[in-house]
């Protein structure tokens, strides 16, 4: 195994993969050591070298990566078939970039993007309820008055037979 300096890239692999796992509510030795053999190291340095360097970098994208991993029961609810599975999972580590603050920011785009799609998305499907309802009410009223429509013909059969 290596002793040299981590490069930028091998310090953004590493706190990717961390976070990836966060989310999907794997372990962070599971991330250790797919770094580790991604860059000929071993997981004890992947793991020191995210608990002394990186991770002190990334609190807020933790915080959310944890907070994401709460709200998945295996998979990502979706509440369009326009939005894949894969899609509703943003990426919290963007790949140019080991700002933190610009990773959140980022983050936290791509996240309001995904909400006011779903906004509309909410908005329109309680449209078509509200337009589903009033053609079930029309249709319901229809057939009272079908039904109201076969009495009163038949009071008038009636009729006819007493008078006749």
């Amino acid at each position: 195994m290596r002793k040299n300096s981590w490069t930028e890239q091998e310090e953004l692999l590493l706190a990717e993969c961390v976070l990836k796992h966060l989310r999907t509510g794997s372990t962070q030795t599971k991330a250790f050591e797919e770094v580790g053999e991604k860059v000929n190291r071993s997981s004890s340095a992947c793991s020191l070298h995210w608990n002394q360097e990186i991770k002190s970098q990334y609190t807020k994208a933790i915080e959310i990566a944890k907070k994401m991993r709460k709200k998945l029961p295996g998979t990502i609810p979706s509440f369009s078939s326009s939005v894949p599975k894969e899609e509703a999972v943003v990426s919290v580590v963007p790949t140019k970039s080991s700002d933190p603050l610009k990773t959140v920011f980022s983050s936290l785009q791509e996240h309001l993007k995904q909400y006011e799609q779903m906004k509309n998305e909410l908005k329109e499907a309680k449209e078509t309820i509200k337009t589903l309802q009033e053609e079930l009410k029309q249709s319901k009223s229809k057939e009272i008055m079908e039904e109201e429509y076969q009495q009163f013909i038949e009071i008038l059969n009636r009729a006819r037979h007493l008078i006749s």
